[in-house]
């Protein structure tokens, strides 16, 4: 049901064992249609696909060309755009951030995307 949804849509946890009242250290709780979650905090990050042999052609105005590509690669553009996510996504590492999870589609341009930028971080 829909209300399953609210504890996703705010970011909070659901918590199986009852709290005591007080606010604990650990952090701050409330309730949702009854039910005690702990309030978490989580961070999105989006990342478009680096540049595609298809995006590549639209920018030369070849646009059947283009669309007639079904799942194209990165062009050398793109793995180099990708070299250089990878850094920055390094630097957010090193200083504390914390990759839970990476979801990706499974073209071939957004899998190459993902695993040169997140690939081999645990």
């Amino acid at each position: 049901p829909y209300s399953a949804l609210i504890p996703l849509l705010y970011g909070f946890k659901m918590d199986l064992k009852p709290k005591n009242k007080k606010k604990s250290p650990s952090g701050t709780y409330c309730k949702v249609n009854g039910q005690t979650y702990k309030k978490i905090e989580k961070q999105l990050l989006f990342v478009r696909h680096a540049e595609g042999f298809h995006n590549s052609l639209f920018d030369e105005k070849k646009v059947h060309e283009a669309i007639s590509i079904r799942d194209p690669d990165l062009t050398p553009l793109g793995n180099c755009q990708v070299a250089d996510l990878k850094k920055e996504v390094d630097v957010l590492i090193k200083s504390g951030v914390k990759i839970e999870k990476v979801i990706v589609s499974p073209m071939t341009r957004t899998l190459q995307t993902a695993w040169g930028t997140f690939g081999g971080h645990n």
